[in-house]
């Protein structure tokens, strides 16, 4: 089995996908704020507050490229093929003390894999509150990322390990189309701990904490609001655009599928699969995902056997891009603070 930090090209093809897939999700309505506080060079640990299960993960995915590799709730991995899957995600399990002491024996695989990645370059994600809410404050903050972004830092010498808060809010945990910011805080250069964690590594890792506390709390804001149902309007479009290049009226209805997560009820499904409302979005993307690939399968399939190979080939375009485009030309910017992902 490779390690999480080595290159996977199956991975990388798949990352592009993943990442349309998330813009989709908010109608590309995912704000970065303060983004030019993000290291330009050495190793990184992500270390974002906690309010939306894998949905946090999947922003800050947006901006490490396809080399993030990321801690995850351990009981998750019981089933082995779960496991497999998620080691093919780049995902570390680590387990609490409610998970058992066998289960926490297990914690030093995961840490040491971490460290390696560190040390080839490899960011890591990791929430330092430990479990997610709902709330714009922090639970108090374990400290397993400072111990690893010092460990990191005492055989990399002069190579910085940045640890890089992400304070991540949103418009709505359930909505359809909702809107994600996420607000970068000063970096913390590890360099600074180095001496006093060589002689006091449990003071060196009480006062990164701290301070990374700190630079959370300032950077945490209001909620973006909800934005207008672009995703709606798109699939409208796709329509028109099909039934344009066709001519035929009969292949309307199939085309106002043309973007499904604007109509398919994903939410009404997500809630009741469970009762956690930081989990709906999760769920609600992974739906959301499956109805965008089988449509895209369907639709196109449907209409080339119709014959309609132009509106197949058009109405199938517009229906991707139209959710990004939009979002793209109706997103605030401010270049100085804030670029739309």
């Amino acid at each position: 089995m490779t390690q999480v930090w080595e290159h996977n090209g199956l991975y990388s093809v798949l990352h592009p996908i993943v990442v349309y897939a998330t813009r989709c999700h908010y109608c590309n309505h995912i704000e970065l704020r303060n983004s030019h506080l993000l290291p330009t060079e050495g190793s990184i640990v992500f270390t974002p507050n906690h309010q939306s299960g894998m949905m946090d993960a999947l922003t800050v995915l947006r901006l490490a490229g396809d080399k993030l590799v990321i801690f995850c709730r351990g009981d998750i991995f019981k089933p082995p093929a779960m496991r497999r899957l998620l080691h093919f995600l780049r995902c570390l399990p680590i387990y609490r003390p409610r998970d058992g002491r066998e289960a926490l024996k297990a914690n030093s695989a995961t840490l040491e894999a971490a460290h390696q990645s560190l040390l080839h370059g490899v960011p890591v994600y990791i929430t330092p509150e430990g479990t997610h809410h709902d709330g714009l404050h922090l639970l108090p903050l374990r400290k397993g990322f400072a111990d690893m972004a010092c460990r990191a830092q005492a055989e990399l010498a002069d190579k910085p390990v940045w640890v890089v808060p992400v304070a991540i809010t949103y418009s709505s945990y359930s909505a359809p189309y909702s809107a994600a910011v996420a607000t970068f805080g000063h970096p913390i250069d590890a360099r600074r701990y180095a001496t006093l964690y060589a002689a006091e590594p449990m003071q060196a890792i009480a006062d990164m904490t701290a301070e990374l506390r700190t630079n959370l709390e300032t950077a945490i804001g209001q909620p973006p609001q909800v934005r207008p149902r672009w995703g709606l309007i798109a699939a409208i479009a796709a329509a028109a655009a099909g039934l344009a290049a066709t001519g035929h009226a009969g292949v309307l209805l199939v085309l106002l599928l043309a973007n499904p997560v604007a109509l398919v009820p994903t939410t009404w499904l997500s809630r009741r699969l469970t009762d956690d409302p930081q989990f709906v979005q999760t769920i609600d993307f992974g739906l959301r995902a499956a109805a965008m690939i089988v449509w895209l399968l369907a639709h196109f399939v449907f209409m080339a056997a119709c014959g309609y190979w132009m509106g197949a080939v058009a109405s199938t375009f517009i229906g991707v891009a139209l959710p990004w485009l939009i979002g793209l030309i109706f997103s605030t910017k401010d270049k100085n603070t804030r670029k739309t992902l």
